[in-house]
């Protein structure tokens, strides 16, 4: 009986954790907030996928309003910048953009409507030293929404992997529990 358990727990684990031993790419989604009045429209969404071996986002956009911005060629090519952002010294094109979202001080959201186009930033502009950190889209079929800016967060989603190790942790815990159950009725 203690085998076949042993082989099930085992095919389990291989089942769950073979398949996706490689996690990346990773999926994130952004959180926005408002710091600019209370009540301006927020983004409705946000989302990217992010492969850090090959370092490159896919299917990377903003929803706003009725508005979708696609960040995914933004995001490849690298953040404009103006001075050294020291968060992200030095680093390549989509990396740059990745430490941008994730890592670098006072980075923000943007968007302003010039009439007939929206555009949509994600920026960190910082005094020492000076520089300006941007990545940009633009949507043609903006409807004068003005102006908005705020805050955002970066969370990723569990990567598939996780499944295969809390499986071999059951396993584990399911082993050692029938061990010292059979400890304890030899020792009576």
């Amino acid at each position: 009986m203690m085998r076949k358990q042993l082989n099930v727990c085992m095919f389990l684990v291989a089942a769950c954790s073979m398949p996706s031993a490689m996690a990346d790419p990773i999926a994130y989604t952004i959180d926005f907030t408002s710091t600019f009045e209370a009540g301006e429209e927020l983004p409705t969404s946000g989302s990217f996928d992010y492969d850090s071996t090959t370092q490159e986002f896919s299917d990377f956009s903003v929803v706003f309003g009725t508005n979708l911005f696609d960040f995914t060629a933004a995001a490849n090519g690298g953040p404009s910048q103006i001075g050294t952002p020291p968060c992200a010294d030095g680093t390549s094109a989509a990396v740059a953009s990745f430490l941008l979202l994730t890592s670098c001080p006072s980075t923000i959201w943007t968007f302003y409507d010039l009439g007939s186009t929206g555009t949509f930033n994600f920026q960190s502009v910082l005094f020492s030293p000076n520089s300006i950190f941007i990545m940009t889209a633009e949507n043609s079929a903006a409807s004068n929404l003005s102006f908005s800016s705020g805050d955002f967060s970066v969370t990723s989603s569990p990567e598939p992997g996780w499944y295969g190790l809390a499986l071999i942790g059951a396993c584990f815990m399911e082993r050692l529990m029938a061990a010292a159950g059979r400890l304890s009725f030899r020792h009576r």
